[in-house]
């Protein structure tokens, strides 16, 4: 597991990330381009109604970059002034399917990490987008540790 802190002033602690990497396992959709397509209507859905009828959850997608930024005196940090923004939550149909490159992946190619370090590879695992932390993504130009 990969851990960063950001500390302000007085030495309080706002902001832990924490990452553990995709889900291990597929959900059965691996190169399926129908579910890519699927996946791809259900995100573009711009209602309620829609969205369920797709499959997937009308959320607030900015929640849970709100929740992840506050510290534990409820101080938020960056992110406390994200606006409500609902949009639909789809379910990926290629989570845990081995990759080579990030368009292999309806979100992300996860590169296996060796301690604190990406392994090199040219093999991953699809799993959820990137949006906090450390991880080790392989792109179109290969492996790397990225930290947003």
């Amino acid at each position: 597991m990969r851990i960063a802190a950001v500390i302000f002033g007085s030495g309080l602690l706002t902001v832990i990330f924490a990452s553990c990497g995709p889900k291990p396992a597929s959900n059965g959709a691996c190169g399926d381009n129908n579910a890519r397509i699927q996946h791809r209507e259900c995100t573009a859905a711009s209602d309620e109604a829609t969205c369920a009828q797709r499959g997937g959850s009308w959320v607030d997608s900015n929640a849970k970059s709100r929740n992840q930024s506050c510290g534990p005196n409820g101080k938020c940090a960056m992110t406390e002034e994200l606006p409500i923004k609902f949009s639909c939550s789809c379910p990926r149909p290629d989570d845990g399917c081995p990759c080579s490159a990030a368009s292999d992946c309806v979100g992300a190619c996860y590169a296996p990490e060796q301690g604190d370090k990406c392994a090199p590879a040219s093999a991953g695992t699809c799993g959820p987008p990137h949006k906090f932390g450390c991880k080790c993504l392989i792109t179109e130009q290969g492996a790397g540790n990225m930290c947003i």
